[in-house]
């Protein structure tokens, strides 16, 4: 047992590392003026998520979100909007690992099948961490919607201008890793969970 923990703590801390690394190669693609851009950190997430499921996930997002403010420059405008756009965003996308057994079952089936499995999984991260960017759009960055345009379909719209290339890209991504390499999910697990 303790070598498990071993396993997971060092997954853990190797997995952060690189989506924080991600994160910051991420800035040189979409970018955008109130915060926000390409997150190529989301890969080591899902692949965690995928691992692990929802404690891999979680964690890795939650030091991923805590550790992005500090090693690039964020936008900050008030503590509550800190946590809507950092450490809960990246936990709520390892929310990824609650379909984590679906995508195990699906590598031992065609390729297409993991590749929906993946892209579904990915959804649910996806979606949950918009949301919390949404919010902290609806509540803090208000003021930036332009005349008549209602704030929530502005921040809708600003945020989904970068998260849905974010889950596009990374759900293909980490699709082909698992098409070469389907043990960087298998090897923790002795049986997969059934969902």
């Amino acid at each position: 047992m303790k070598n498990k923990d071993l396993l997971f703590l060092t997954e853990t801390a190797i997995l952060t590392a690189l989506a924080v690394i991600l994160e910051m190669l991420s800035g040189f693609f979409i970018k955008m003026p109130q915060g926000g851009s390409l997150s190529l950190g989301m890969i080591p997430i899902f692949i965690m998520s995928f691992r692990w499921g929802l404690k891999g996930g979680l964690l890795t997002g939650l030091l991923t979100g805590i550790l992005h403010p500090i090693v690039m420059p964020p936008v900050i405008v008030h503590y509550a909007q800190a946590l809507l756009d950092y450490p809960l965003p990246y936990m709520l996308a390892g929310m990824s690992g609650v379909l984590s057994g679906w995508v195990h079952r699906s590598l031992s089936q065609a390729k297409w099948n993991t590749l929906m499995a993946v892209f579904a999984a990915a959804a649910i991260g996806s979606i949950l961490r918009s949301a919390s960017h949404i919010l902290s759009g609806v509540i803090f960055f208000g003021s930036y919607a332009p005349k008549g345009t209602p704030v929530f379909t502005y921040s809708f719209i600003y945020n989904t201008t970068w998260m849905l290339p974010t889950w596009i890209i990374a759900s293909f991504a980490v699709w082909l890793i698992l098409l070469k390499s389907p043990r960087v999910i298998k090897s923790s697990r002795k049986k997969t969970v059934s969902l």
